[in-house]
């Protein structure tokens, strides 16, 4: 029995049958039986992206396999009334006017959101319930807007669909496939550089969302990873900032700091119960890269006994001159 996209030999002649059977199809019936092959994210570059509070519960788990390993770039948001935080995974170059020879393994590009897709490009996110059916060809199609495909639900994950039109209209999201959701108050997407045919990206896309964790256990990773901003004024100044914390006796935990590349700030850590946690001398330590105009700073701790504490309150101490926006980013394992 030939089922899509099968073939048989017969003699030196080549039959296919089907094979233009699901090239039109709405966007969830696509199965993940279509999509490419995914691998696991490695461990360390999946903990660059969770460095980040915000991306933390949408960090990729399952990737397309590529040829080599993946290129990984963490940009968060520091100043301005809103954050917007951007994990970049790609590998290889777009062949704008040969969508078939952008399927991996040749390339591949993944990014994640947290916060308002559209600052990425100039567009408007389809918001519309319905809209066409995906079919393979469309990358083919002139394109100077998103093509919706209407709203979905995938993993319990609710949101519309949609395919960037190329760069430059498509901004860094140029060809990608898009999925956008509200989740925990807080706006989340996902999205694939697409290739032909599209029916198969599109499945992919979906394939990756269903290795993310659960609607639930991505609730509970939002509320285990706090994220605290704060504007520390001109002068030597000390201000402080309330977390939640887990309600255990032992407590693994990361701090991501990003500073002011010339600022000189302290950081420590207290509990409900007095109990003093210094997490940073200066934040000008060997600890932290300086990435201009920002300076970043990553530290671990695996294990920590504490006294049961429902509250924490960081502890931000600026030696310099000059005013600075801190960001400190809490997450508890």
């Amino acid at each position: 029995m030939l089922g899509r996209g099968a073939c048989q030999l017969t003699g030196r002649a080549l039959v296919c049958a089907c094979i233009l059977a699901l090239t039109q199809v709405t966007a969830g019936s696509t199965t993940t039986a279509n999509a490419v092959p995914l691998e696991p994210l490695s461990a360390a570059t999946r903990e660059h992206c969770e460095r980040s509070g915000l991306l933390r519960p949408l960090c990729p788990r399952l990737v397309p396999r590529v040829g080599s390993a993946y290129l990984s770039n963490l940009s968060v948001e520091l100043t301005g009334p809103w954050m917007l935080d951007v994990f970049n995974l790609e590998r290889g170059g777009e062949y704008p006017q040969d969508p078939e020879r952008n399927r991996p393994p040749r390339m591949g590009h993944v990014v994640a959101v947290a916060g308002n897709v559209k600052r990425l490009a100039s567009f408007r996110e389809p918001r519309d319930a319905t809209g066409e059916p995906v079919r393979d060809g469309l990358m083919r199609r002139t394109r100077a807007e998103p093509v919706s495909f209407g709203r979905v639900r995938w993993a319990g994950r609710i949101g519309p669909l949609y395919l960037m039109p190329p760069f430059p209209h498509g901004g860094m999201l140029g060809n990608h496939l898009v999925l956008s959701w509200r989740q925990s108050g807080r706006r989340y997407a996902l999205s694939l550089h697409a290739w032909e045919p599209l029916t198969e990206s599109v499945a992919t896309l979906r394939s990756m969302v269903e290795g993310l964790p659960t609607v639930s256990a991505s609730q509970r990773l939002t509320r285990l990873s706090p994220v605290r901003r704060l504007r520390m004024p001109r002068g030597e100044v000390t201000l402080r900032a309330r977390i939640p914390a887990p309600p255990s006796r032992k407590h693994a935990f990361d701090v991501f700091a990003v500073v002011p590349a010339r600022s000189d700030i302290g950081i420590r850590i207290e509990t409900s119960t007095g109990e003093r946690i210094r997490v940073l001398e200066s934040t000008r330590s060997r600890d932290c890269t300086a990435r201009p105009p920002f300076r970043t700073c990553f530290l671990h701790f695996p294990t920590l006994g504490a006294a049961r504490s429902a509250v924490w309150t960081i502890v931000l101490t600026k030696r310099s001159v000059a005013p600075a926006r801190v960001r400190v980013d809490v997450s508890f394992r």
